[in-house]
């Protein structure tokens, strides 16, 4: 009787060990555990910018904000979200059969994109049904894939800048080279 209690003491002491012993999440011994659980669960997108572009400003920033508070209920990362400088549109109306022109209009095209991340593949087609059923009339979306020419688009030249770099590369033109003494 008294080993049957040793040996049920031994199996409870050796399966509380095993259940209180740290599992091993990664296959190595030579990384640490933390960098399999830092994996996402679900493959990610790379980051994507999101285009919304239409005729009326405060529609466009209003269709903004929610996708914004949508990507957000999501659990996406919103990096980025600005406005892009407005684009002008000429439009000629011209009288029926001729070349006579009825009416000329001036449109401006505004445009604000967001940038975001951080998008688990298995949500992102749900995102983007929420998106595209609430888009507004008149407004136009993009969802392309970031780049970095993309990003040197939003900033406006400023040419006065651009001036004094160019006198600057011209007095180094007309600088003689000094020889290089070894």
């Amino acid at each position: 009787m008294a080993i049957n209690i040793c040996r049920r003491l031994a199996v409870l002491t050796s399966s509380r060990i095993t259940k209180n012993a740290p599992t091993r999440l990664c296959s190595s011994i030579y990384e640490p555990d933390y960098l399999e659980a830092m994996k996402p669960p679900y493959p990610l997108y790379p980051p994507l910018l999101v285009r919304i572009r239409g005729y009326d400003y405060p529609v466009i920033e209003n269709y903004q904000s929610w996708i914004h508070r949508i990507a957000n209920h999501m659990k996406f990362k919103v990096a980025d979200s600005y406005p892009m400088p407005a684009k002008e549109l000429k439009v000629v109306r011209y009288k029926t059969g001729t070349t006579v022109i009825d009416a000329e209009y001036l449109l401006k095209i505004y445009e604000r994109d967001l940038k975001v991340t951080d998008i688990p593949s298995v949500r992102f087609p749900i995102f983007l049904w929420a998106v595209k059923k609430a888009i507004p009339v008149g407004v136009m979306l993009d969802i392309e894939e970031w780049t970095w020419e993309q990003e040197n688009k939003r900033f406006i030249p400023n040419p006065r800048l651009l001036e004094l770099k160019a006198e600057i590369e011209e007095i180094d033109e007309d600088r003689p080279q000094k020889k290089k003494k070894f």
